[in-house]
């Protein structure tokens, strides 16, 4: 089915109506539409109106009447206006009239309208059928109008048929007439004078009919006068009547046509406005000439904005004061200039003149007696202020600054002065910037300021250099400069500089920046080096102070806020010499972070901080010795003894005292020494006792004195080695003397349970010694995570795992009802046993809990009643113990109601996991159970019973869960989860199952969360890619290759359907945002693992469009887990194309143009040659379409027109081209379906040569005389000449078809020339009986032709003046003497000091640095003037005498240039020309004097071409060049060109042309060393510049480190010199000794086969050079049937570059049958067509492998650490033999993530490196040469277990692995499991290992949330002969990411977040090492808990 889309160009908002009734003269028609485009309207009769197609309508076939009576093309335009909710167009009514319809008769009026492209794609509807009516009143006479209009109105003549009434209006321009517009007077011009409304007309004169006070009365035939119109030259009016019979009905009336005309102006500019003298600020002088005496109106206004006559007259806007500008001045007829002066204006803005002319009547100019603004206006004639100077190069510092000042570089573009101003602000710097008149104010033109120089001479194009003195600058400040520069002339017009910081150093600086040396606790040492002499300071802080050090602090040695400077070095000398400097008493702690400032100055001491700061740098020494273990109490607390105990890592002296809270602050490591502080008894403080590394020091404190508790004491121990070095560590313990009692009560028997703990509680036994009170309860040891460590010594028999005796009095933190699962000051008695029961407890099964129990002696006290509280309430502190008892926690863990069986029941993925779900096998405990089974989304896990059971986040439908099912044996079960359309990878999902029994308790297990990824069932091996060009004529094809067979889904969006639409793979199926569901989609289709080429030839892609494909592709299976492709754009190109852009066949003339293209299919073609000023910007599509800005005839454009994809030649005629003016030719073809999609022609310059031309410019030989005039000029070619005389006023208009008919000619037969013969010799004629009058003036011109030639294609001169308003040029005759005027001859003298012997003309093409002009001046001695411009019309002599208005540099102009009558070539450069735009150079010659009377030249137009190709990349290298050969790279932007390349010496590059290029000249090395026109494309062009082969002697030869330009010019295929030339920079390196020179070997053959899955792998090296061009395509025959075509694709196939030299090498898989032979043979395409087929290959075709089985482990191989796997060969068979198996293991924890670890050439395999107790999973896989085949079944297989260490022996594991924990952690914190260490850290710890030893071996489990930061590894060892792994290893594994590090590696800075239920693995091993540590080597892990 093929579906085919279509719009309307056009629709009617409101449908035609007839709003006024049908006459037999016509009527009006109303209707709105929806867009703008075109409308076109008849009358016809009702039966034929039903016949009438839009064809019809549109051709206005059969239209009744008159030219009146139908309508079309005419444009249309909707309007919208908002009213309320509802948007409302403006209709058009279109007027009907003389349309002679036959009354009675019935007739129908149709209207049609399409859009913008006015194609056959709109709609026609009719209005309503009607009889016509006889019209109550028709024209006898249209009306016309009488005489010529004025600015006051016109005289209208009209006749009408009957009395009645009529209506007359003038609008400006045409409008949209109704009869109630014209009723009403609306849009009308003028005074109520100027319009008649209801005016009755009638043959009786009486008759009338009152309006006003006065009568109006019209006749049948007679003028009507409309008067007070204020009508203006320029404008187009349009006359509007309609008339009405005396008893007519409404509106049934006549409409005459609309009558156009234009007023003629009073007065008219002989010599247009122009400017004369330099722009400055003030002003400037401008000249005109107008025809007659008047006034004249002139103003400035700001940007070029027309002004109206109005403003002209009012000054409305006028810029600077009165003298700017001018109202109602006196006009002569005659050259006035006009001097503007005080205008304010300013220099880089926009400015425009306008000038206003009227003439005035009267007999003086005093009066204007018409005052109807029927004058002309000249401008808007824009300006700008023109800088009479500018920088080239703009001011930057020359020198560095100091603060006497410095200097500015920089170069100007002409000589004068310059001034500088230096400003500490920037704001106040830019402030002058952007007002340079304030900044001429102050410093200009002389300043007396210091630091402004003023008034230096600078040079042109030239360095200069401006110097600031006397500056008085600070060191290390920025200050900001302005430059000011302008000409010599000194005219305030010049050019300021942007503020240019100028930034003064600091006064000294460091040349070797600061190290630390040396640090001790009391010193610290620095090495650094000083740029100059000056002074030094160094402060050392600690860390927390940093932030208060700025330079001042260092040097004033304190710190601005409350920090404290630990040392400080002050204002010590340095000189250039690197020295070292000590910093003394400091006091620096060991393992404590200080940092050091350092401050420079200069040899002269500032006030201010000028010199320089650096820093931090870091300060830091580790102590000489540790504690292994903390100091820690041991044994009862007494209030005169205590025991405590510590281990110092190293051999020692410690000392030792006690202390309350008033030594706090005070004790230091400074003082601890003396024993001066703490207890005073002797025996209790110690003083440099001896200790032994690595062993327990047990210390005992006697007659410490303390006072009866509770109270609060520190003890501080201070551990150093032997060296007395003070650089020891101090640690604090709190101890806390008990009461009065030490121990009041005591266990008989300490508490156990009695009966199992089940999760309502426990039942425990327990007998006191004493009686008293007892209390009880029980707390969970997760607690142990956030808890304070408690350390009851006095009253607790475990001190490691203990409580406060405040928390299980007080029920703090207690689990379980306080009622009943809690005992509070139970009453007990001595020696008698409690059995207690606490229950109601909510218990969490598999839970661990703590039951603890307090007993206290008889004088327990309650804070409420003891009267001693009051005393010590507040001392209940973390420090605080009772004089108790407390138990040992009794371990309480509440079975699970049901779990899975250990080791192999947990659940595990027994199959998949896949798209749709997966089974999950397990093995319950107990029978009559219960089961839950959830997926969950990673990034939105719940692992809560809670969650489990109300599936809260479960991923997936309900058959994608298990919810309460029976599982009611205790034996093993294998469920399916389906439906769950699960992403594949990466997306990460958890399975989480749940057991409990029957009684729905909560009290079941949670399995431990499964993490997998579905493995996707297909993929692409190539990935998707356009097969040749989408469109409508070809659909859409894509190309790829899947990884297996299964099926495809493939459909189409548009860009905005992509946009807006999120497709994932759950939803990619269902194509929901599909362009067209039935032609450009695919659904479900099977491919094989081959490679596809899918096409959708019936797809409507829309040219010029934009779509998104998509492509996803899965196995057979469906289970949604697949591939989807990343969605890539289709861009749709344009309907056609060229593959020969148009080019002209022959020189084109006037009428004729002939050219040729080639297009790239049939469709249709438009063509238009339009003016010059459409070279600026080329038209669009839409512009072509409608042959917008086409000259000439309709035979001289193409429209619509037919073609075919061959070579098309057209001759287009009747263009009335002008000679010597520029054209351009545009061709623009598409297919033929009017789409408005095809593609615009590059730009076809189109020049008509002038057959003829002056070599001598014609010029007056005398003054005329009112009789006649005689004139002297030379052609270059025999031929015919035209002359003739005008009035000044038609000069305008006079071209060369006008001059050839003497159209407008004055005078008799002697007056003018017509068609005369001449030759090429000097001319000279003389014309009388031209009848001039006085008072008025003429121009003269002359037209020469050669013969024969084309009418219209010669020259025609410039206008001569002749101009009488005195008496000095009247002959004699007309004065009245009688006399003869004598015979002039050839001797007479001119009256111009020099002329043209040849007119000035272009020689060679115009580029962008200039024009080359050739002329030859009529005398011996003369001097020349030369600019070139873009203002034609404000040349004069005295503009190109002084040079202004030019463009470009001072090559680009010529003045004051000596002459001679020889030909003369000028040079004009530096002119910096715009490509595609066209200029005008103007020649003024003068005599040797120089002055004003010479001559002007015309204005020669230079064009500069567009370039015919460009480059899209720029020209750059491949390679290293090398002195064998370059390889360069580039693109072009046209399809088909040309392309030059060579390398020349850099020295010779400046002035490389493009005939340079092309002729070699200067190139280095031989023939091959160049590429000479070679063909190239729009793609990338690779160029090797080298040897042809081995040997040839003719490549490059360069010299090694020789500095090379290689230049590339690209064209067009035309050869017009015309295109882009680039130089890239070619360095040739050096090249390597051949001991380190590599060797490169190379495939010798041309075409090769790998085979491959399914597959023929086919391989060949591209062909890149040829007799015929580059081959760019190629085709792959299998067995001589064509089976692969690289056209479109070449982008995404696998390419690579070898041989040599290096070649592309293109590759291809084909799908092939197993077991088959083929023969494979290919064939090239290049500009000559396709080759013939290569030699055949022959080859076969291969499988994959097939599947293993039977993958077990290995009887007796399962260790601790490795097993051995083994498993069963797939069978072989022919083409699928296996080469090697791939070895999968997961990650362990059954996750199912699996992981490629090894392979292996026999089925076998032994696994090593495995974690003691871990599950993992193994999976194998077949490979050959083409791909893997399918992997096993997953076997899982658990390492051997580790014996179970005791909880009190982790801390000692990890010390023994040389690991250190801080702080310490306890049982709560640390746990084991299978020989790994886990750890649960509640606070922010460090995991450091330093200083390592030999054989240290730990493996360890970080559990989450925590942030896990490996801050810095670095191993010592060998990584030489020894294997660095065997020696040390760190291994970390975070979900999925697995980082090791082996004896000398290093790194740090990684981190990871791991969440709840999270974990790190942690691996660390050592060998024997090969180096020994220092505390620098180790790792440093971070664990910061994650605050929720």
């Amino acid at each position: 089915m093929k579906l085919v889309i279509t719009g309307l160009s056009n629709t009617f908002y409101s449908s035609p109506t007839l709003n006024s009734p049908l006459t037999e003269s016509g009527v009006t028609l109303a209707f709105t539409p929806r867009r703008p485009g075109f409308g076109w309207a008849m009358i016809l009769p009702e039966e034929d109106a039903r016949q009438a197609t839009k064809e019809d309508v549109y051709n206005l076939v059969g239209a009744l009447g008159g030219p009146f009576c139908k309508h079309g093309p005419r444009q249309l335009f909707a309007y919208r206006e908002e009213a309320g909710d509802v948007q409302q167009s403006c209709a058009s009514a279109w007027v009907f009239t003389g349309c002679l319809l036959t009354v009675g008769s019935r007739y129908t009026a149709l209207a049609y309208i399409a859009g913008i492209g006015a194609h056959l794609d709109g709609i026609v509807e009719t209005a309503a059928s009607d009889s016509a009516t006889s019209a109550s009143n028709a024209y006898s006479t249209y009306p016309t109008i009488s005489g010529a209009p004025s600015g006051d109105g016109i005289t209208v003549q009209l006749r009408a048929r009957s009395t009645g009434y009529l209506w007359l209006m003038i609008t400006e321009g045409p409008v949209a007439l109704t009869i109630d517009i014209i009723k009403a007077g609306q849009g009308a011009v003028g005074t109520d004078s100027c319009r008649l409304l209801m005016q009755p007309i009638d043959t009786a004169l009486p008759r009338g009919r009152e309006r006003g006070n006065a009568v109006f009365m019209v006749a049948l035939g007679q003028s009507v006068r409309l008067s007070g119109c204020k009508l203006n030259s320029g404008p187009e009016y349009a006359l509007h009547s309609y008339i009405e019979g005396e008893g007519s009905v409404q509106n049934d009336g006549s409409f005459a046509g609309t009558v156009t005309f234009q007023v003629t102006p009073s007065n008219i500019f002989v010599v247009y406005p122009s400017i004369v003298t330099e722009i400055t600020g003030r002003g400037f002088s401008f000249q005109m000439t107008s025809s007659f005496t008047g006034k004249f109106w002139s103003m400035l206004n700001r940007g070029d904005a027309e002004q109206t006559v109005e403003a002209l007259k009012a000054g409305t806007g006028a810029l600077g004061t009165e003298e700017c500008w001018r109202i109602e001045q006196p006009l002569t007829a005659s050259l006035q200039e006009i001097l503007l002066t005080s205008c304010q204006l300013s220099r880089g803005q926009l400015y425009s003149l306008s000038v206003y002319i009227e003439e005035c009547l009267a007999s003086t100019i005093e009066h204007d007696s018409n005052g109807n603004n029927d004058g002309v206006k000249a401008g808007p004639i824009t300006f700008y202020v023109m800088d009479t100077n500018s920088f080239e190069d703009s001011p930057r510092p020359s020198t560095t600054p100091e603060p006497e000042g410095f200097s500015l570089g920089f170069v100007a573009t002409r000589p004068g002065y310059a001034w500088g101003a230096l400003f500490a602000d920037y704001s106040e710097a830019a402030s002058y910037y952007q007002n340079v008149p304030a900044f001429l104010d102050r410093f200009y033109p002389e300043s007396n300021e210091s630091c402004a120089p003023a008034n230096l001479p600078v040079l042109a194009t030239n360095l200069s250099n401006i110097t600031f003195t006397s500056c008085g600058l600070n060191y290390s400040t920025s200050y900001w400069a302005l430059v000011y520069i302008e000409g010599v002339e000194k005219s305030r017009s010049g050019a300021i500089s942007a503020p240019v910081e100028v930034p003064v150093p600091a006064s000294n600086t460091f040349e070797l920046q600061p190290l630390v040396t040396s640090v001790k606790p009391y010193t610290a040492q620095f090495e650094l080096s000083t740029v100059k002499g000056g002074y030094l300071w160094i402060m050392v802080v600690h860390k927390n102070y940093t932030s208060q050090v700025d330079a001042w602090a260092v040097r004033k040695g304190s710190l601005p806020g409350n920090g404290i400077v630990n040392c400080w070095l002050a204002d010590v000398s340095v000189n250039q010499s690197v020295e070292t400097f000590a910093v003394e008493n400091c006091r620096l702690l060991a393992r404590v972070e200080y940092h050091a400032y350092f401050y420079a100055e200069g040899p002269f001491r500032a006030e201010d901080a000028d010199g320089i700061l650096t820093g931090p740098e870091l300060v830091w020494y580790n102590s000489s010795n540790s504690f292994i273990m903390e100091p820690r109490i041991r044994g009862t607390m007494t209030t005169n003894v205590f025991y405590f105990s510590f281990t110092p890592e190293k051999d020692g002296n410690f000392w030792a005292v006690v202390g309350d809270s008033s030594i706090e602050g005070v004790l230091t490591i400074w003082n601890i020494k003396s024993m001066q502080y703490g207890q005073p008894a002797a025996d209790c403080k110690r003083e440099r006792r001896f200790v032994t590394g690595g062993l327990v020091k047990d210390e005992e404190f006697l007659f410490c004195y303390f006072q009866r508790g509770p109270a609060t004491y520190k003890v501080y121990v201070y551990l150093e080695d032997t060296n007395e070095a003070d650089d020891g560590i101090m640690s604090t313990m709190g101890i806390i003397v008990p009461g009065s009692a030490e121990v009041t009560n005591e266990f008989a028997f300490r508490p156990y349970l009695v009966e199992p703990e089940t999760i309502g509680g426990v039942k425990f036994f327990f007998q006191p010694s004493r009686s008293g009170y007892a209390w009880s309860g029980l707390i969970a040891e997760s607690s142990w995570n956030w808890r304070l460590l408690a350390n009851n010594s006095n009253g607790n028999h475990a001190d490691i795992q203990s409580i406060e005796i405040y928390d299980i009095m007080f029920f703090v933190d207690m689990v379980g009802a306080q009622d009943t699962c809690y005992k509070q000051a139970e009453p007990i008695v001595a020696g008698t046993g409690y059995t207690w029961d606490l229950s109601n407890c909510g218990l969490a099964p598999g839970i661990r809990y703590r039951l603890f129990v307090y007993i206290i002696g008889e004088e327990y006290w309650d804070p409420v009643v003891d009267p001693d509280a009051v005393y010590r309430w507040p001392f209940w502190t973390t420090w605080h113990r009772d004089n108790g008892r407390v138990s040992n926690g009794v371990l309480v863990v509440p079975p699970f109601s049901n779990e899975w069986a250990w080791p192999d029941g947990y659940p595990y993925i027994s199959k998949g996991p896949h798209g749709m779900g997966m089974d999950v096998t397990f093995t319950t405990v107990n029978p009559q159970g219960l089961l839950w089974a959830v997926i969950q989304d990673v990034d939105n896990m719940n692992y809560t019973i809670y969650a489990m059971k109300t599936a809260e986040r479960a991923w997936g439908p309900a058959a994608c869960r298990q919810m309460r099912t029976a599982v009611n044996l205790a034996a093993t079960y294998t469920m399916t989860l389906t439906g769950c359309s699960l992403l594949p990878t990466p997306k990460l999902y958890v399975l989480i199952l749940y057991t409990e029994d029957q009684t729905g308790m909560d009290d079941g297990k949670l399995s431990d969360p499964i993490y997998f990824q579905v493995p996707v069932s297909n993929g692409f091996i190539i990935q998707p890619s356009l097969v040749g060009e989408p469109g409508l004529d070809t659909g859409l094809s894509i190309s790829f290759e899947a990884i297996a067979p299964g099926r495809v889904w493939l459909y189409v969006a548009t860009k905005a359907a992509a946009d807006s639409t999120v497709i994932v793979i759950p939803n990619v199926k269902d194509g929901v945002n599909a362009f067209d569901r039935t032609n450009c989609m695919v659904e479900g289709m099977y491919v094989p693992a081959a490679l596809q080429i899918i096409t959708m030839p019936n797809c409507p892609l829309l040219y010029l469009s934009s779509y998104v494909a998509y492509i996803y592709i899965e196995d057979e299976n469906s289970h949604f887990d697949g591939t989807l492709s990343t969605p890539f754009a289709i861009e749709v190109g344009v309907s056609n194309g060229f593959e020969v852009e148009p080019a002209l066949l022959s020189q084109p003339t006037t009428d004729s143009i002939d050219f040729r293209f080639t297009p790239k299919k049939p469709g249709r073609v438009w063509v238009v040659v339009t003016p010059s000023a459409s070279l600026v910007e080329p038209p669009t599509r839409s512009r072509m379409v409608a042959n917008f800005g086409a000259v000439g005839a309709l035979s001289c454009r193409i429209t619509a027109g037919l073609i075919e994809a061959t070579v098309q030649t057209y001759s287009l005629t009747g263009c009335q081209l002008d000679p010597g003016q520029i054209y351009a030719l545009y061709v623009y073809v598409e297919d033929r379906r009017f789409h408005t999609d095809g593609t615009l022609s590059r730009t076809v310059f189109v020049k008509v040569i002038r057959s003829n031309n002056f070599a001598v410019s014609p010029v007056l030989l005398t003054l005329p005389t009112l009789d006649g005039f005689d004139v002297r000029f030379q052609t270059t070619d025999p031929g015919r000449v035209w002359a003739m005389a005008v009035d000044a006023i038609g000069g305008s208009g006079v071209t060369s078809l006008s001059i050839r008919s003497l159209e407008g000619a004055l005078g008799g037969p002697d007056c003018y020339l017509q068609d005369v013969s001449i030759d090429a010799s000097l001319q000279i004629w003389n014309f009388t009986d031209c009848r001039f009058q006085d008072s008025k003036t003429y121009m003269i011109f002359i037209y020469v032709e050669a013969w024969p030639s084309v009418e219209g294609d010669g020259m025609l001169s410039g206008p001569m003046i002749a101009s009488f308003f005195d008496a000095s040029n009247v002959s004699l005759e007309d004065a009245g003497t009688g006399d003869v005027s004598p015979v002039l001859i050839v001797e007479d003298i001119p009256i111009v000091s020099n002329w043209f012997r040849e007119d000035p003309r272009q020689a060679g093409q115009a580029g962008p640095n200039g024009a080359t002009i050739v002329l030859r001046a009529a005398l011996a001695e003369g001097r020349l003037f030369m600019l070139l411009t873009r203002y034609r019309p404000q040349v004069s002599g005295e503009t190109v005498y002084n040079g202004w208005n030019a463009v470009g540099g001072l090559g680009c102009q010529k003045l004051d240039m000596p002459i001679t009558d020889q030909v003369t070539t000028v040079q004009l450069s530096e002119c910096g020309l715009l490509p595609g735009r066209y200029y005008f150079v103007f020649a003024y010659v003068t005599g040797p004097e120089g002055g004003l009377n010479g001559t002007l030249s015309p204005a020669v137009e230079i064009f500069v071409p567009t370039a015919s190709n460009s480059f899209a990349q720029m020209p750059l290298l491949l390679a290293t060049p090398t002195t064998t050969e370059v390889q360069l790279s580039f693109s072009a932007t046209q399809e088909f060109g040309l392309a030059w390349v060579m390398l020349v010496d850099a020295w010779l590059a400046y002035n490389v042309s493009i005939a340079n290029v092309k002729t070699f000249q200067n190139a280095v090395g031989g023939t091959s060393c160049r590429k000479e026109a070679i063909s190239i494309s729009t793609s990338i062009q690779e160029v090797l510049l080298a040897e042809s082969a081995p040997n040839a002697r003719d490549g490059c030869d360069l010299i090694s480190d020789g500095m090379y330009v290689a230049v590339v010019y690209i064209e067009d295929t035309n050869g017009l010199d015309d295109g882009s030339l680039e130089k890239l920079l070619v360095h040739v390196i050096p090249e390597l000794p051949a001991s380190n020179a590599t060797t490169v070997t190379t495939d010798a053959s041309s075409n090769k086969t790998v085979t491959s899955l399914g597959h023929i792998r086919v391989t060949w090296l591209q062909k890149e050079t040829d007799a015929g061009g580059p081959v760019d395509r190629y085709r792959v025959f299998l067995n001589g049937t064509e089976v692969y075509d690289d056209f479109g694709i070449r982008s995404s196939l696998e390419q690579s570059r070898a041989g040599s030299p290096p070649q592309w090498v293109r590759m291809v898989d084909l799908a092939c049958t197993p077991g088959t032979s083929f023969q494979i043979t290919l064939s090239g395409r290049n500009y000559g067509g396709w080759s013939a087929l290569s030699d055949p290959l022959d080859t076969g075709c291969f499988l994959t492998p097939g599947s293993t089985s039977n993958l077990h482990e290995v009887p007796g191989s399962r260790g601790t650490a490795s097993l051995s796997l083994a498993w069963t060969a797939p069978v072989d068979v022919a083409g699928a033999e296996t080469a090697f198996y791939n070895v999968y293991r997961d990650q362990g924890l059954r996750q199912a993530l699996f992981q490629l670890i090894g392979t292996s050439v026999v089925p076998s395999f032994h696994d090593t490196g495995l974690d003691a107790g871990r599950a993992y999973g193994y999976q194998v896989a077949a490979v050959n040469a083409f791909g893997e085949g399918p992997v096993s079944d997953v076997l899982f297989v658990q390492a051997v277990p580790t014996p179970t260490t005791s909880a009190t022996e982790l801390m000692g594991i990890l010390n023994q692995a040389s690991i250190q924990l801080s702080p310490p952690a306890t049982h709560g914190v640390l746990d084991e499991l299978d020989g790994v260490v886990q750890i649960y850290s509640d606070v922010a710890r460090d995991l450091r290992v330093e200083s390592y030893a030999s054989q240290r071996l730990a493996h360890l489990a970080i559990f989450g949330p925590i942030i896990l930061t490996l801050e810095v590894i670095d191993l010592v060892g060998s990584t030489g002969e020894n294997d660095p792994c065997q020696e040390a290893r760190f291994a970390l594994d975070v979900r999925g990411s697995h980082e090791e590090f082996c004896a000398g590696d290093a790194g740090g800075g990684m981190a990871w977040t791991l969440q709840y239920g999270e974990f790190a693995i942690v691996s660390w091993k050592t060998g024997w090492l090969s180096a020994s540590t220092t505390s620098l080597n180790g790792w440093y892990l971070s664990l910061k808990p994650i605050v929720s």
